[in-house]
């Protein structure tokens, strides 16, 4: 079937009187999301058969973005770039979009999300790279989501500015990484800057950008082109976000009371749009 969507074992939102509801997303190429989705365009199967659709409806949280970044003695060539333009990113964001900023070497336990654009310059203001931290991306975004989950985040963005590269990290950490990421509906998006005649291989932020559809750039040299690439990265961010009523919670009713042992699968009947279900990126099939 043209333009189907397919994920298979997709977990289920949450459980209501009327059956199980699933959180879809759908945008098109250009980063703006489907605003006009129809009950008839989504299709839910439990182990290959179809589900009715009793109940759908679009609905919008307000937008959380993590400003995630690096202040290693990686982005040392950067920092003049950096200070001055990370401005273009806040002011590409949509008004009344929160934001947290959080460097690398210095995570809080707990995320403070402003609104406050003056707020935001001046924490922004304070950034410095320290030349004794060595920064793992992989590390603070474990760190970051599991700070997300103590606020009442839906589909949060966490916008990467970092070096990248790959570090260690434990297959249970990384597999609890991947589940947060996927729970919570968030998007990583990142702009990775790496030092010059340095070329490492693509470290998570890059990888999980790619998993969620998310923006990712790589520079691979101080440059002003900083400022155009952090401007490029809010835009995308509010390109996705729209009007902010951009989810769709449907509501369909189960095969059977079973569910615990049961494979769910979610698909959008439309061609040229992206789709994620419960956070999850859905491939294209059957074009």
């Amino acid at each position: 079937m043209t333009g189907c969507f397919l994920a298979l074992a997709c977990p289920a939102l949450g459980q209501v009187s009327v059956g199980l509801t699933f959180r879809v997303q759908a945008h098109h190429p250009d980063g703006r999301p489907v605003l006009d989705l129809q009950p008839y365009e989504v299709v839910i199967a439990q182990d290959g058969v179809g589900c009715p659709v009793v109940d759908m409806e679009r609905v919008g949280w307000p937008l959380k973005v993590v400003l995630l970044l690096d202040d290693s003695t990686w982005m040392q060539g950067y920092l003049v770039h950096l200070r001055n333009s990370l401005g273009n990113f806040v002011d590409a964001l949509p008004t009344g979009a929160e934001i947290a900023v959080v460097a690398m070497s210095n995570r809080p336990d707990e995320l403070e999300f402003i609104t406050d654009r003056e707020e935001v310059g001046q924490r922004l203001g304070q950034y410095l790279v320290k030349n004794y931290v060595r920064a793992s991306s992989a590390r603070a975004l474990h760190e970051v989501l599991e700070a997300l989950y103590l606020t009442d985040a839906e589909g949060p963005v966490i916008a990467v500015v970092a070096g990248d590269a790959p570090a260690p990290i434990g297959r249970d950490e990384l597999d609890e990484t991947i589940e947060r990421i996927l729970n919570l509906g968030a998007t990583v998006d990142t702009l990775a800057l790496r030092p010059p005649r340095v070329r490492p291989a693509d470290g998570l932020a890059l990888r999980f950008s790619e998993m969620t559809n998310g923006w990712s750039r790589r520079l691979g040299r101080p440059s002003p082109a900083v400022g155009d690439l952090l401007g490029e990265m809010g835009a995308a961010i509010a390109r996705r976000a729209g009007d902010g009523a951009n989810h769709y919670l449907v509501t369909c009713e189960p095969q059977s009371n079973t569910l615990d042992s049961e494979s769910f699968g979610a698909g959008v009947l439309r061609e040229g749009v992206d789709v994620r279900v419960n956070g999850q990126v859905i491939p294209v099939v059957g074009q």
